[in-house]
């Protein structure tokens, strides 16, 4: 951890790789391997220590880059959307994965930016809450993007039709939290897959690690 905050990694990394080695020693204490956690004892850097953050280096994907991975991942997989509104409309993550069929203007090719998602892992939820830096913002979109999103929409309404009380359905609560049992309001989300299950943002994980590793682009 010392030689993390040396390096200038983020307190967000760092806290994540002290809780996976609590755990690990957590569990070999309980299978008698060691005798003790000793990540107890390790203190996290005050966050003036640890805030200077590594600069990252940023390198434009090409046209051609760009085209690979759409070729790669065409309309109708799984990541294809969100790779979309990432391209066309630099949207973050948690923004692309919050986004509802009513928060798309299809009249005035607009889409309006006002929430993302975050998981709750004491809850084991997803929930709504304000985008980051509470940037709400209206991006205006090319009329080849809202095409695709007309197209996903239609798909959408079909498949709720013919699969009827099959469909998973969507709600989100009072405090923001999303559920499948029916309490609050519904939402239509526009990430869903086919039987209407919420497509989660660790999907893009798995989509990046074939970009790295199959296709050898390491700038995404």
């Amino acid at each position: 951890i010392n030689q993390m905050v040396k390096s200038r990694y983020s307190r967000n990394t760092i806290v994540g790789c002290k809780g996976i080695i609590s755990k690990s020693l957590k569990y070999a204490k309980r299978m008698r391997w060691v005798a003790r956690n000793e990540a107890l004892e390790v203190e996290l850097p005050s966050w003036n220590a640890s805030r200077r953050l590594r600069k990252k280096t940023r390198a434009p994907l090409s046209r051609e880059q760009i085209r690979e991975i759409f070729d790669r991942f065409p309309e109708g997989s799984a990541c294809y959307t969100p790779l979309l509104f990432g391209y066309r409309a630099g949207t973050r993550l948690g923004e692309t994965f919050a986004f509802c069929w009513n928060d798309i203007d299809f009249e005035n090719n607009r889409i309006d930016v006002n929430k993302q998602v975050q998981w709750y892992p004491e809850r084991k939820q997803w929930r709504m809450v304000p985008p980051k830096y509470d940037s709400r913002r209206e991006i205006d979109m090319d009329r080849e993007t809202m095409a695709c999103l007309r197209r996903e929409r239609q798909k959408q309404r079909e498949a709720r039709l013919r699969r009827g009380k099959a469909y998973v359905k969507h709600y989100v609560d009072a405090e923001g939290y999303i559920n499948t049992e029916g309490i609050g309001r519904e939402l239509r989300l526009v990430m869903v897959r086919e039987d209407g299950t919420y497509i989660q943002t660790r999907i893009m994980q798995h989509y990046s690690s074939i970009i790295h590793s199959e296709m050898g682009n390491k700038a995404f």
